[in-house]
């Protein structure tokens, strides 16, 4: 694990393609989503979660981030 304040420069500029910004968004109703952000580019990867246990998150992130080529999954936050 990696505190932001110890990030690499070049993830703070986004000049290089391959960081990805999480972000998780639960209703009232307890619906959810979750978007993973490439920040050099801000192509967005949205994903609904029925459930949103860490659990759930992260297995709906690792088939989010396997679909991307490799160059562009670097790094996430």
């Amino acid at each position: 694990m990696v505190l932001i304040s110890e990030l690499p420069a070049e993830i703070e500029d986004r000049a290089v393609p391959g960081h990805l910004e999480f972000d998780l968004s639960i209703g009232k109703d307890k619906s959810a989503i979750g978007t993973l952000v490439e920040r050099s580019t801000c192509y967005v990867l949205p994903f609904v979660l029925e459930k949103p246990s860490a659990g759930n998150v992260r297995v709906e992130i690792t088939k989010k981030i396997v679909k991307l080529s490799e160059p562009l999954r670097k790094f996430t936050t």
